[in-house]
This record gives structure tokens, sequence and C-alpha cells, in this order.
């Protein structure tokens, strides 16, 4: 079964050179926009006469079915569990047909074993579309084959995943996602962490808003932490799949994640409308991990930490491990008011990030490009026509790396600096020294700021360069072309070129 969406991939190469070039890459987002704004449309069935049958709970559908009744299962969870409340194995299709299934058991497995879902889909080209699921640990879980398509369904209050791809080209249209990730605490492991008494508990005072009522403990919505969930979560089996025109809101971990590589996240609406408890223990609102990955027109509100965070494929913070990520493209996308967190933060190697809008983040930066714990990450990414407005703390931050070119962008309004480049020389010695005579690697090295605009930033630091390298060492940093109403405050021994006016002349230029 074909998908609904014809997917265009472009190769990193050709990405780049879109990216240097206005005409060409006006081009490249004209015919890319134009090819994939066409209206979903629900997936065919082999047989327009498929059988209306209903359907029981554990059932494995073979064959198209259309659903006649809402369904509600006891689908309690437990350790090593893999239940379903039911299984399409394709190229069979579910239409809900407007009704729900729904898992109405609310327990929680502690040991984060449990695999059980409330609908799984196996086999190649199965379709699940036009209904509702809620409950349950996982709500809807994408494997096998691939090549799966779930289409205007809504996916509410599941404890762990939305919604998981773990298997390649598939696609989710046209779906809203509410209230998931959001496990309840499990009530006797939070009596352990209390010794038994929930009316004076440090753990509770530290975790839990003032408005928790100790005697009710039906339900425990205090703490999320390790028992959350992604509204979408694209794993590393996912290659080629397409997340697009989703509405996704109050999430438990974030809103989509994703671990796998060549996928698309598109025209996707992400946002945190409450504060609860549980809400206000999210991340980020998109995370990408991969390579190849595109994130493209998305709108983005209010999401507790970073509104997209790119960074490596990492398990910890081991810095011997293999990193893998980068060369994706961060594209068109609108941030707004993230409550703790950057607006779009780059932490891996060789991304394109172009055409992005960042706006009145509360407490942080608009753009940051960041090493991460291993001093690895955030070189030789290209920034590119983006916008960073009114935010609490600076507009563009480049924190520590190298190598990275930043054309074209704008930084407004922002309360601190408008475009600031941190140079650092790290101790060479396993613990921070203040010794003259210890030498150590300089970080923050050969970056490029040319023909930016910065203005109404903080008074003397629309672009500044931190931090001293030692021993007269110089940063080697390019500040050219830029506009700004005072004047970076870098050594200018220590830059490339001067500050010049890269505008075309009204001289005309003889032939």
């Amino acid at each position: 079964m074909k998908l609904i969406t014809s997917i265009h991939f472009a190769s990193i190469i050709i990405a780049a050179v879109s990216v240097s070039g206005d005409e060409h890459f006006g081009r490249y987002l004209k015919t890319s926009k134009s090819k994939s704004s066409k209206k979903t449309r629900a997936p065919t069935r082999p047989s327009t006469e498929s059988p209306k049958v209903n359907v029981n709970c554990g059932d494995s559908l073979r064959k198209d079915v259309i659903l006649l009744e809402d369904l509600t299962c006891d689908c309690q969870r437990s350790p090593n569990s893999t239940f379903a409340a039911l299984t399409v194995v394709g190229p069979a299709s579910l239409d809900l047909n407007g009704f729900s299934v729904v898992c109405d058991d609310n327990s929680w497995d502690v040991t984060e074993t449990d695999l059980s879902a409330v609908i799984k889909v196996g086999g190649r080209s199965g379709v699940i579309i036009n209904g509702s699921i809620s409950g349950g640990n996982f709500g809807i879980v994408l494997a096998e084959r691939g090549r799966h398509t779930v289409e205007n369904v809504i996916v509410t209050d599941t404890a762990n995943d939305g919604l998981q791809v773990n298997a390649p080209f598939c696609e989710v249209a046209s779906c809203e996602f509410l209230r998931n990730g959001q496990g309840l605490y499990p009530l006797p492991t939070l009596l352990d962490e209390c010794d038994g008494d929930l009316t004076d508990c440090k753990f509770i005072r530290k975790e839990c808003p003032d408005v928790f009522d100790p005697l009710n403990t039906d339900t425990v919505p205090c703490f999320n932490g390790d028992v959350s969930g992604d509204a979408i979560d694209i794993g590393e089996d996912s290659r080629y799949s397409v997340v697009q025109s989703n509405i996704i809101s109050n999430y438990g971990d974030d809103g989509i994640s994703c671990r796998g590589d060549f996928n698309v996240i598109r025209d996707n609406k992400v946002s945190i409308d409450d504060n609860s408890p549980r809400t206000s223990k999210s991340e980020d609102a998109i995370t990408v991990r991969g390579v190849g990955n595109q994130v493209i027109d998305n709108k983005i509100s209010n999401s507790i930490k970073d509104g997209i965070d790119v960074k490596f494929n990492e398990d910890d913070d081991n810095c011997n491990q293999t990193f893998t990520g980068g060369f994706n493209i961060i594209r068109s996308n609108d941030v707004e008011a993230a409550v703790d967190g950057k607006g779009i933060k780059i932490g891996s190697n060789n991304n394109f990030v172009v055409l992005n809008k960042v706006e009145s983040n509360i407490e942080d930066e608009g753009f940051n490009v960041d090493n991460g714990d291993c001093k690895i990450g955030g070189n030789r990414n290209y920034m590119a026509d983006n916008v960073s407005n009114n935010n609490d703390g600076d507009g563009f931050k480049i924190e520590e790396t190298n190598n990275n070119v930043i054309v074209r962008n704008t930084a407004t309004g922002n309360k601190k600096g408008g475009f600031v480049l941190e140079v650092k020389e790290e101790s060479s010695s396993s613990s921070d020294s203040s010794d003259e005579g210890d030498e150590g690697e300089i970080r923050g090295l050969a970056n490029i700021l040319a023909g930016n605009i910065a203005t109404e930033n903080e008074s003397g630091k629309d672009i500044r360069e931190k931090g001293k390298a030692s021993k007269g060492d110089c940063s080697q940093n390019a500040y050219i072309g830029n506009i700004a109403t005072s004047d970076t405050d870098a050594d200018p021994f220590c830059t490339l070129g001067e500050q010049i006016d890269l505008a075309l002349q009204d001289e005309k230029v003889s032939g």
C-alpha cells in the first residue's frame, strides 16, 4: 500500500549547496513545499467491501476491519507484558470509524519492562485511521517491516509514549496527541520514599506542588521522572518515516523524540498549555539525535525545556562511546516562549539551521550552539537567515565551539547580547587550574559571523566575544559586514578581516 504523501529526500550535500545561494535555495523551498503540501486523504483498501465485524480484546486482525462500537479492554500492565488490546497485521487496515479503543486500567509497572500497548501494528503496510485510543501503557506501536500509516487518530492519556515508530517508511499524519507519557507514580513506591507517611514527607514537599493532597491517594500526579514518555517517539529502527501535520500538547517527556535517521518532522504544532505537576517536568518539544533528519515548518510554544534540541545519540555521559548524529536540516520553524530552555539548541556537528524564528524565551537564549558534556559537539554548523527576538538571554550564543558559519541572521530586542561567541582555554589537567603555566585546549575558534544584524539588545553587547585565550593565542573568529549599534569587543588583532560593508554599491561597474 502506498504512503499517503510522497517523500522526497535530497542528499545532505544537495541541501548544503541549496542553502548557500539565495536563488537555488528559494527554488528548493518552493519545490519541497509544493510537493509536500498535498492534502492527505484516507488510504485506499484492497477491497471496497471490507467486512464490518465486531472485535474482541486481544484480537489479531489480518483482514480489513471497520469498528462498529467502542472497545474497552482490561490492559493491566505487568513486568514483561506484551499485551495489546488489538494487533493489526499489515497489509490489513483498521478503520476505527469514529469509535474508540480504550485501556481502562491505570496501574504502572515500575520495572520498566512493560511493552504492552493499546494497538500494535506489524507486518507491512498496516493502516489505522479515523478514531481514538486512550489509556494503557504505549498507545500505538508501529513495528516489523514498516510502511505503516496512522491518520486522523486521537491518542490520549497513555502512561508511556503515545506512539512509537519502530519501523521504516511509516507515516503519521493529521493526528492529535493529548496528555501522553504522564504515567502515574506508583503509590507503593511513593510510600517507600516517604517511609509510609505522606502527610509529612520531604520527598513530596520537594517534588510536588502545594496543592497536592496526601489524603487522596487514588492518583499521585506530582512526579513523572523515569516513568514518563513522549507523545511521539521515532526510534532507531525508523528510517525515511514522516511525522507531519499533527497536534501535540501536554506531554510527559518530549513532544517528538527522533533517534532514527533520515526522517521528516514537518508542520506539527507542539505546545504545553497548562502547568500541571506532571507537565511541569516535561522536557523538549522536539529532540533530534540521528543523522540526516529534517525538521521543517513546525510551530512550538511554551515548551518546558528547549524548543528544538539537536544532539548526538548517546546513552549517558561516557565520553569514550561512539557518538553519532548530525547533518540534520532545521528549517522554517517557529519557536515561542520556552519556559526554561533554549529556543533552538545545537549540540551535534554539521547541521544546517536556516530560516527559523525564536522569540520570547522566558529565561534563556534564542539560539545556542553548545559543545556538550564531552566537549565534542557544536562544530561546523551552518546558521543562516534566522531571527532571534525578545528573548531573556542572548539572541545567538556560540559556546566554545569551532568552525561555525553564522550569516545573515537577525538579533533584536534580546535582554542580553545579540551575538555572543565564547572562547575558552580548557585546562590540560583533570581538574580546573588557575596556574598560568597549565596549558590546554582552546575552544571557540575560527567561527565566521558575516552579514548579521544586531539591534536593541543589551547596551554595548550587540556583538561580543567573551573569554581570553592565554599567552596571546588568538581565536581567529571573523566578523565581516555585520550591522550593529555596538561593535564587537574582541581583540582586533585576533580577528580575520575588518568590519566592512558588503552591501551593493550604487556605482555602476563598467564592462
